[in-house]
């Protein structure tokens, strides 16, 4: 015996309704969850983006400022038998000196929250001090104005005393660039593969939304008179 559809039970305008609300809130429900992983991970690799740029300028900065360190004591060695030249370029080169040791901390600190190894930054805020101290020290001992002894004497006391620390913050702001550039490329990959994952959930949410209409439609043409 044929089923006889127009004898059928007839769904409830306020089912048919439910069903089609169902559908969009299904949908919506997609979206907003997509567009949160997407948002997610978007602020997570800006957040991480800042902090490596921030930490490779202040890799930077601290090397420009350790070069002018070395450059101003030259100066002091050169020019310092003028005792108001003396003094000038001393301020200068202290000044440099805690400008590198203020930089150096903070890049140790920013890099906590990078994840980038600090030993080396470490090693050299170490070497750094050692080197600022024995520049200090041999200053303490030949005041101005130099003479040409003294200033042989000092250059004989620190000589190549700098050749270390600048290879180490060499090495560091080498170390900083690489790193940014393996995370760089990781958070393109997760970028990558979140985007995949939304577009999944997108194109689900829309799926079923059409199997909900789908279903109404056809609950609605079997409701309909023969």
């Amino acid at each position: 015996m044929a089923a006889n559809f127009s004898s059928s039970p007839k769904l409830p305008v306020s089912r048919l309704a439910a069903l089609l609300l169902l559908a969009a809130v299904v949908s919506l429900a997609a979206a907003l969850g997509a567009v949160g992983i997407l948002n997610k991970v978007y602020d997570r690799g800006i957040a991480e983006t800042d902090a490596l740029q921030k930490l490779a300028l202040l890799g930077k900065q601290t090397e420009v400022h350790y070069k002018n360190q070395v450059h101003e004591w030259k100066n002091i060695l050169l020019r310092g038998f003028d005792g108001e030249a003396y003094t000038k370029y001393q301020e200068d080169m202290l000044a440099q000196a805690k400008l590198v040791s203020d930089l150096t901390t903070e890049a140790i600190e920013s890099a906590e929250g990078t994840g980038f190894d600090s030993r080396d930054l470490r090693e050299f805020q170490k070497q750094h001090g050692v080197m600022t101290s024995a520049y200090i020290e041999q200053l303490a001992k030949n005041p101005p104005p130099l003479t040409v002894d003294s200033a042989r004497a000092i250059d004989s006391a620190v000589h190549r005393i700098d050749r270390a620390p600048q290879k180490t913050l060499d090495s560091v702001v080498t170390q900083i660039d690489q790193f940014a550039d393996i995370r760089s490329a990781a958070t393109r990959k997760e970028a990558d593969e979140t985007f995949d994952l939304a577009r999944r959930i997108a194109v689900g949410a829309v799926a079923i939304q059409l199997l909900l209409v789908g279903m109404v439609m056809l609950v609605v043409m079997r409701q309909r008179p023969s």
